[in-house]
């Protein structure tokens, strides 16, 4: 079902375009990992996180390695409310990929170290650091301005209408 989900009037994101936001950010994550960069990195794991984990800004912001359990016969992520949020294996392998860059870099990667950080020195990412990094995603996919409040929204209309 491709089309733009009207959910109380907002504007929302189609499935053309979550499809063409992946693809783009995969591609330019993966040619900044090979020249050494980490700008498009983050914003495909912070992504992934957001869909495939369906954790909430705050969850991504305030999660710690502790809270991510990769080695356990079910693979999962503890949530800022404490709430287990079981992750498929792709995610799994996305987030211990993404540690050890973090390793390589001299970045903090102690259990209680924030997992994204917008910078070596660890601090985590202010609502203001993620309004514009998701800005810059989207603007990169070519995809219209769209209030960060409805891009959330949309992402959680998204999965809804495919669970």
């Amino acid at each position: 079902m491709d089309g733009i989900y009207i959910s109380g009037g907002l504007n929302m994101i189609t499935d053309k375009q979550m499809k063409a936001l992946v693809e783009l950010t995969q591609q330019k994550a993966t040619r900044d990992k090979y020249r050494g960069r980490t700008t498009w990195v983050r914003r495909w794991l912070f992504l992934h996180l957001l869909i495939g984990a369906k954790l909430s800004v705050k969850d991504i912001t305030q999660l710690r390695i502790c809270d991510v359990h990769l080695n356990c016969s079910v693979n999962y992520i503890k949530s800022f409310k404490g709430t287990q949020i079981i992750i498929d294996s792709a995610l799994a392998s996305h987030i211990r990929e993404y540690i050890q860059i973090k390793q390589v870099r001299g970045e903090p990667v102690d259990s209680h170290d924030y997992l994204l950080t917008p910078s070596v020195d660890g601090r985590p990412y202010t609502r203001m650091s993620i309004y514009k990094l998701y800005h810059g995603t989207l603007k990169n996919a070519g995809i219209q301005r769209m209030k960060f409040n409805d891009f959330l929204m949309s992402i959680t209309e998204v999965q809804r209408l495919s669970d």
